[in-house]
């Protein structure tokens, strides 16, 4: 094969093909995944109905197998040229939040991430996450037209790209208020930084310097003294809850521990084969009866 029938191999190739092994394994979890939500929503005290509200999981479950059949079917190409335009989409997204965020949601979270509308809510950083490392992948392949990386200013150069658009995220998720979603978005960074043709001897002193600045941050942020700092450039007080139930998940079991507790609680109880949905009935002080529900 001569150069100019690999290049036009390569315009027109898609980026994958269909594995079988691979989609039946997808197929037997999104059975398993809609039997748990019919289930649940079989026993929850709410009115809900389990025949619709697994339809809906259904129906979500085929919206995702049509965009990824989509996306099989483009080439590498395509995706380098459409990358901008993603990008683009996605951060007018996030602009979008500042305004028409959910007020619902903002009362019970603290964060402007999601658009309500109706019933169904969008969280448009879930979105922006695989259009941003599309973006980012465009990056490194332009950059690879100015040659091997032989000294600093070459790694520089990308790394500053990198950064211009990466910033505007952080951001818009700072403005909104989504903390542990700019963490993603800076493991991404790190992980796409990692991957390109910088040179080990730049990579090295860039994860060094990340590394000393999240270790002073773990250090700030899991003592009293470190919060109260932190309080005052901007942490906010439910992210110091959610790190003291992680080192004392035993406290507070039935608020921020409870989900932790309950996966514990899970595990120890139902081992490996587990013992399917429990429905514990109780009668408290005022003769109101409760349930809570289980996957054991």
């Amino acid at each position: 094969m001569n150069n100019r029938e690999l290049g036009r191999w390569q315009e027109h190739k898609h980026i994958g093909d269909y594995g079988w092994g691979i989609i039946l394994c997808v197929i037997i979890l999104c059975c398993i995944g809609m039997w748990a939500v019919y289930y649940a929503c079989l026993h929850d005290l709410k009115v809900i109905d389990p025949v619709r509200t697994t339809m809906m999981q259904c129906l979500w479950y085929l919206v995702g197998a049509l965009i990824a059949t989509t996306m099989l079917h483009l080439s590498e190409k395509q995706l380098m040229q459409w990358a901008p335009i993603g990008y683009s989409i996605g951060m007018l997204l996030l602009i979008l939040l500042l305004v028409f965020y959910s007020r619902e949601y903002y009362v019970q979270t603290g964060a402007k991430s999601w658009f309500a509308i109706g019933t169904l809510t969008f969280q448009p950083v879930e979105v922006m996450k695989p259009l941003y490392i599309l973006m980012m992948g465009r990056l490194i392949v332009q950059d690879q037209q100015w040659g091997p990386h032989n000294n600093f200013n070459a790694d520089w150069r990308l790394t500053r790209r990198l950064v211009i658009y990466t910033f505007p995220i952080i951001v818009a998720l700072k403005i909104i208020n989504d903390f542990g979603t700019t963490l993603v978005f800076l493991t991404i960074f790190i992980g796409m930084l990692i991957v390109s043709p910088c040179r080990f001897s730049f990579l090295w002193r860039v994860l060094l310097v990340a590394g000393s600045i999240g270790v002073v941050l773990i250090l700030l942020a899991t003592s009293s003294t470190g919060q109260s700092l932190l309080s005052h450039i901007g942490f906010k007080l439910y992210q110091f809850d959610r790190i003291n139930t992680w080192l004392n998940p035993s406290n507070g079991v039935s608020d921020q521990s409870y989900q932790l507790w309950q996966s514990m609680r899970a595990v120890g109880v139902g081992g490996l084969t587990g013992n399917g949905v429990t429905v514990d009935c109780k009668i408290n002080p005022n003769a109101v009866r409760t349930k809570k529900i289980s996957f054991l």
